[in-house]
């Protein structure tokens, strides 16, 4: 599992918040991202023989997450929903409600 989230890490990280936004499916992406995120932190507690993966799976997770939310507030048009991002553009509608 720390694989896995060491490379959303690293992709996250590596492109630019405009270029996630210019992705089409960035909504399903982060979405995903943001069910394992979960997904680690409860299972982390219900399996005490992987929590400390699990664990470490949920810290790489939220590192990312604090990373896009610094990055994200750093941009005009870029408004932090529930989950993941969203970039004001007059051609993406919004799925997620506002915060």
């Amino acid at each position: 599992m720390i694989a896995i989230t060491e490379m959303i890490r690293q992709l996250l990280s590596f492109h630019s918040i405009q270029t996630i936004c210019a992705v089409p499916e960035r909504f399903d992406f982060l979405n995903q991202v943001a069910l394992l995120t979960i997904h680690c932190l409860n299972e982390s507690a219900k399996v005490p023989e992987e929590s400390e993966s699990l664990m470490g799976a949920f810290d790489e997770l939220l590192v990312t997450w604090v990373k896009l939310g610094k990055h994200g507030h750093a941009i005009v048009g870029m408004q932090v929903y529930k989950v993941g991002f969203v970039c004001n553009d007059s051609h993406t509608p919004n799925p997620y409600p506002r915060l």
